[in-house]
């Protein structure tokens, strides 16, 4: 039978962040610090006091963190989160100053990205060779006639191209909508 000594069922229910050694967690890994504040603001788990203190203690840390270790983390949080995320960083000290120049930067990267998109053309759009911008069209309006475009997924081999920047070969979609999929 398996136990649970240290009650992590039970904080799981209460969302109730606890770090089992703080020390261990905040000084000599600190990008726990930022993810618990990940946490709070996505899922609403709160640090109990000890561990809140102790973020609030080891704050500075998070300034040993490579740039790249913090946007990982950042391309996490919904944009429309970001503002909430602050607030939450500022409540820990965790906002300090070279967090905040990390996410101001990767704020305005990702607003260059978007304005120098082409008009009209979403992130799948600027992947996508000629045949297969005319294909995608073509099934989303064939989906829009018979009412069946609630979800439009990609899947396969296009979204791991995609990841790799590399234009899809091929594309796989599956409309959604309920109580079928159309593939």
């Amino acid at each position: 039978m398996l136990g649970d000594m240290l009650k992590g069922n039970k904080d799981a229910q209460d969302k109730i962040l606890r770090a089992i050694d703080p020390v261990v967690s905040f000084q000599r890994a600190p990008l726990n610090a930022l993810r618990a504040a990940r946490f709070e603001t996505l899922h609403g788990f709160e640090p109990d006091a000890f561990t809140a203190s102790m973020m609030r203690k080891d704050s500075h840390y998070v300034d040993t963190l490579y740039t790249g270790q913090i946007e990982r983390d950042l391309k996490k949080i919904p944009l429309d989160k970001m503002d909430h995320f602050r607030t939450v960083l500022d409540k820990y000290g965790l906002q300090t100053d070279r967090v905040k120049e990390i996410i101001d930067n990767y704020l305005q990267e990702h607003e260059t990205q978007k304005a120098n998109a082409p008009a009209g053309e979403d992130n799948l759009h600027r992947f996508l060779a000629p045949e297969h911008k005319e294909a995608l069209d073509t099934i989303k309006a064939a989906a829009d006639k018979l009412g069946i475009s609630k979800d439009v997924y990609l899947t396969g081999g296009a979204v791991r191209n995609m990841m790799l920047g590399e234009a899809p070969r091929d594309i796989d979609l599956i409309v959604e909508e309920i109580g079928r999929a159309h593939v």
